[in-house]
């Protein structure tokens, strides 16, 4: 009988503790049953556009080499490299691209200036393209990205900058590749922020609903910044533990005092 009240009153004391504090799991798309299947058109992908100091590939191709190497020409832009941070040298090195200035145009061999800031890569193509073909038949002109960057903080394993290659990945993508939330972070409750038509918004996104697929803000942006934000609870960890093990020792205490007063009583 003694026993069995022992491990009653053990019982109890788990359950009082486990009630107190609940362990978070990370789960992506609560609002979908296990057995559910879900479906939808992609609607939301937003192509990303260029903006100030972009590095940009640009690449023309003609019938005549001698013409392409000339319109090619101009891909090296001079840079420093290490001017700052550990292991600085100074030394000058050159780097591929065209850098869109502070008035967001880019210089050509021979065509000149051309407007780049708030284009897509297919709209600055065609553009390129309208220009070089007053001077010279069916060219073929390539764009690319050289500096795609996104930035992950707060809750995650690896926080940082990243550069993508190319120029197409969603949030979670992102999340992963920074090592996907930590126990800590609030997954319902992720800040983004994006430069936008000269403006820089903050947006909060939830990865725990299915509606963040179809969000407009599913899809990274150049530049954005992704922030974990932690759990209201993330800083009590340590006062939680000390609260913890003093309530299991009060606990016990009063077990054994119970156990005690029901030993005599029955004597």
């Amino acid at each position: 009988m003694k026993s069995n009240l022992s491990c009653a009153i053990a019982l109890f004391a788990v359950l009082l503790l486990s009630s107190c504090y609940s362990t978070k799991k990370i789960t992506y798309f609560n609002d979908l049953r296990d057995s559910s299947t879900w479906s939808a058109p992609i609607t939301n992908y937003i192509q990303p556009k260029f903006q100030k100091d972009d590095r940009i590939s640009v690449e023309v191709r003609t019938i005549d080499k001698g013409t392409s190497d000339f319109l090619n020409s101009g891909a090296i832009i001079n840079s420093s490299a290490g001017t700052s941070g550990e292991g600085s040298t100074g030394q000058s090195s050159k780097e591929k691209g065209y850098v869109v200035d502070e008035k967001g145009d880019i210089y050509l061999p021979f065509i000149g200036k051309i407007h780049a800031e708030g284009l897509t890569k297919m709209e600055l193509k065609e553009a390129i393209t309208r220009e070089i073909s007053k001077y010279v038949k069916n060219p073929i002109v390539y764009v690319e990205w050289l500096n795609f960057k996104y930035t992950v903080i707060g809750e995650t394993k690896g926080t940082g900058v990243y550069e993508l290659e190319g120029d197409r990945m969603n949030v979670i993508q992102a999340v992963a590749k920074a090592g996907d939330f930590n126990k800590t972070a609030e997954m319902d409750n992720v800040m983004l922020i994006r430069e936008e038509n000269g403006e820089r918004k903050m947006v909060k996104l939830d990865f725990q609903s299915s509606e963040l697929l179809n969000s407009p803000y599913f899809y990274i942006q150049q530049n954005d910044i992704l922030y974990l934000t932690p759990s209201k609870y993330a800083d009590q960890k340590p006062q939680n533990q000390i609260r913890q093990l003093t309530l299991l020792s009060t606990i016990t205490a009063l077990s054994g005092t119970i156990i005690g007063i029901i030993s005599l009583t029955r004597k």
